[in-house]
């Protein structure tokens, strides 16, 4: 093995022969395959070994743009994406994915230095850069899923923390490339969970507050405070503000994180329920494969089951695209956003987060019912079926808990009830007559006779939505937000509008 890693890093790489190149990456693949298991790294000299070998690999990838190095320490020529064939690129991720992939029961922290840093720095560049090119899907696929390698080998928060930003836009930039196939996609919005799993989770916060905790509040520490000097008084004095320093620099850098997340969702959920044509969005993610929207919900889920601290403005963002997600007609799709919403609701939220998220939720269930008025008359009726389906998943998720905040702006709510569900007509109780030929007692008698029936109409549309589908969800919502007030503040607002009392009132009371 070491010998052929010495001529792929001498004179195979001279050589500037493609055929050459290719065969010795198969034949590299081969042996890392059967020597992987000697390759165990119980000190730095292993891991050293082991990123020698990643990096002679990564210098035959094409440089990314981003790599601007000085000429004195480039020591070949940089590799161009059309001076290299797609099979080519291909062996040598899958050399790259055979050096990096890790047993389950390996994984340990690596301690990097700040140059090996860097070198993953680039490493991630190259991947991100590969898997943009968009020519070949079997390349961009091996590129994503040797970039979830390179996090699982490090596994350091702080060191992948750095690699954040170039990370989300990589894979956003990769995912919406043009005519890009849905497996990419998928793979990108899967390294993305990945990332932010590894990067800002819930279970990296809660320890490093309780090792704060720990530190600061044992009793040898007090004890060890107390008997301590003058001196030694003023360099823990100046240790506390170091920490104190860093520790408001990890919270600005959170803070920083958290808005650019939520711009991200907001591109990548920044598409209408009409979204789910064959041919998408021009500002969200093609959704024509219902594997894209699997891969959505599981997103939602990584940041609202595991990101929920870090990442909480986005909570609302993700929630309302598991609601939509879960009313889709491919039964995966919708399990899997069901799944993540019921384990959200009985093991997931603890009962000081629900008290924090109640009165957010019920503020954004009433902008959401003000938007759906606004927009009832003017929008398709996908998009306003989109916001029937939210608040319906508001109302199951609160229950009675939204009943206070409903019974407040009963009025409020009875009017904008009225308005979503009004009548095609003015009288429900009109029945039109219409007289059409019958063609079966004319053809048997044979005579253009004047035979016809009377057929009777009633016309009890809605006037804002016709599918009957549409209309079952609206019905249902109205029940659902019935059943959820309190009857006699309803009665009353019932009592106060009688003056005005309307045909679409009149059927809002019926429901």
């Amino acid at each position: 093995m070491h010998s052929l890693h010495r001529l792929l890093g001498t004179f195979i790489r001279n050589s500037h022969s493609l055929v050459l190149q290719e065969i010795s990456f198969g034949v590299f693949v081969r042996v890392v395959q059967r020597c992987k298991f000697r390759m165990v790294e119980n000190n730095p000299g292993q891991v050293q070994r082991h990123l020698t070998f990643v990096q002679t690999c990564v210098l035959y990838l094409p440089s990314p743009p981003e790599a601007a190095l000085d000429n004195d320490e480039i020591r070949f020529d940089p590799v161009t994406p059309s001076s290299q064939s797609e099979e080519l690129r291909l062996a040598i991720l899958q050399s790259l994915w055979e050096l990096l992939k890790e047993p389950e029961k390996e994984k340990q922290v690596v301690q990097l230095h700040v140059d090996e840093q860097h070198f993953f720095a680039y490493v991630v560049v190259s991947l991100l850069h590969v898997a943009q090119l968009g020519r070949c899907r079997e390349v961009a696929l091996k590129a994503i899923e040797v970039l979830k390698c390179v996090f699982l080998f490090v596994r350091d928060p702080p060191t992948l923390r750095q690699y954040l930003p170039g990370v989300v836009a990589g894979l956003l930039k990769s995912a919406n490339a043009p005519h890009q196939v849905s497996n990419v996609i998928v793979a990108a919005l899967q390294c993305l969970s990945l990332v932010l799993d590894m990067c800002i989770s819930d279970r990296l916060l809660l320890g490093g507050e309780k090792q704060k905790q720990e530190q600061r509040f044992t009793l040898e520490a007090i004890r060890h405070s107390v008997s301590k000097n003058a001196t030694e008084k003023e360099n823990t004095t100046k240790t506390n503000d170091s920490v104190e320093v860093r520790s408001s620099e990890d919270e600005k850098w959170m803070e920083e994180a958290a808005t650019n997340m939520d711009m991200l969702f907001t591109r990548i959920f920044a598409a209408s329920a009409t979204a789910f044509a064959a041919d998408g969005t021009k500002t969200g993610l093609p959704r024509s494969s219902w594997r894209v929207r699997c891969a959505l919900a599981q997103l939602c889920g990584t940041v609202m089951l595991q990101c929920r601290r870090g990442l909480r403005i986005s909570f609302f963002r993700c929630y309302d695209e598991l609601l939509v997600l879960r009313g889709d007609v491919i039964l995966e799709v919708s399990q899997q956003a069901d799944k993540v919403l019921q384990k959200l609701h009985t093991s997931s939220l603890s009962s000081e987060e629900r008290l924090q998220v109640l009165p957010e939720m019920a503020d954004r269930f009433q902008m959401l019912l003000s938007t759906l008025v606004l927009k009832v008359a003017t929008e398709h009726e996908a998009t306003k079926v989109h916001f029937v389906r939210t608040l319906r998943g508001y109302v199951e998720f609160l229950g009675s808990s939204l009943t206070p905040y409903l019974d407040a702006s009963m009025e409020n709510m009875y009017t904008s009830l009225c308005r979503v569900v009004s009548l095609a007509t003015l009288d429900v109780a009109l029945i039109s007559h219409q007289s059409l030929p019958s063609s079966t007692e004319a053809s048997g008698s044979g005579n253009r006779s004047t035979a016809r029936v009377v057929v009777a109409q009633f016309p009890k549309r809605l006037r804002f939505f016709n599918e009957e589908a549409s209309v079952r969800e609206v019905l249902a919502m109205v029940r659902e937000i019935g059943a959820v007030l309190t009857p006699a503040s309803f009665i009353d607002c019932v009592f106060l509008f009688s003056q005005q009392t309307t045909t679409s009132s009149r059927f809002c009371l019926d429901c």
